[in-house]
């Protein structure tokens, strides 16, 4: 959705107010930088959320949050729910400041938004292909009905 919205601003900042298909506007260079900043921007607003949630698991499997125990022994493959995300993000940040809710971000950035802007631009091509195939069938089926 936010590739789309961006897309969609950049063809206007390009082409003022004129119309043109998305297919046939956008580079394979734009479609990738676009696709690279969109999931750069959506992992930066929800890492901290992404990391509190595995902060929690991790605390609940190595039983940090107390011992739970069944019938007198310990439960080792039962998760800790003591550790709810937002008590886990107030810890991380009263332990570590607000920046270690963005620690190890470097590294899921650089993984994810690769991988999303190869994705989107061969997207982009795919699209140019289809709509390209498309509108020789539709030529050649409007040119054979006429004849």
């Amino acid at each position: 959705m936010m590739y789309k919205g961006l897309i969609q601003r950049n063809i206007l900042d390009k082409r003022s107010s004129r119309v043109r298909a998305m297919a046939a506007a956008l580079s394979p260079l734009e479609a990738f930088f676009i696709g690279a900043a969109a999931k750069s921007l959506a992992t930066s607003v929800t890492f901290p959320l992404i990391r509190a949630k595995v902060l929690s698991m991790s605390r609940g499997r190595h039983d940090l949050g107390g011992d739970r125990r069944v019938n007198g022994t310990r439960n080792e493959g039962e998760i800790n729910n003591n550790f709810a995300t937002l008590d886990v993000i107030s810890e991380v940040i009263r332990n570590e400041g607000f920046a270690g809710l963005y620690k190890g971000l470097g590294v899921q950035l650089s993984r994810s938004a690769l991988a999303a802007a190869i994705m989107f631009t061969t997207q982009e091509q795919l699209d140019k292909v289809t709509a390209g195939t498309l509108r020789r069938l539709k030529d050649a089926a409007v040119g054979a009905a006429r004849r």
